[in-house]
């Protein structure tokens, strides 16, 4: 953070060391470069976060995206957070 309060990515620490696992071409949907990675050490905090909090921890890949349809990445998400629900009743009760 900054002095007036603003957040400055260039200066967390936490987010210091980008880790890509996956980079390739694809041509489904249509032809674009993916890249798969993460930020070395955050993933773990966010699921030892959960875990000491008595909550669950889930990840949405964002769902299908289709330019004409747009809100679909909303619904993805809308849907994975249902069935998490549903998912962590059933085993917790």
């Amino acid at each position: 953070m900054s002095e007036n309060g603003l957040y400055i990515p260039e200066q967390d620490a936490r987010y210091a060391n980008p880790v890509i696992d996956l980079e390739e071409w694809r041509d489904k949907p249509c032809r674009h470069y993916f890249v798969h990675g993460e930020f070395q050490g955050t993933e773990q905090d966010k699921i030892l976060f959960a875990l000491q909090n008595g909550a669950y921890y889930i990840a949405s890949n964002q769902g299908e995206f289709s330019v004409p349809l747009g809100e679909r990445c909303y619904q993805a998400n809308a849907q994975t957070a249902v069935f998490c629900r549903k998912l962590a009743q059933r085993i917790y009760g």
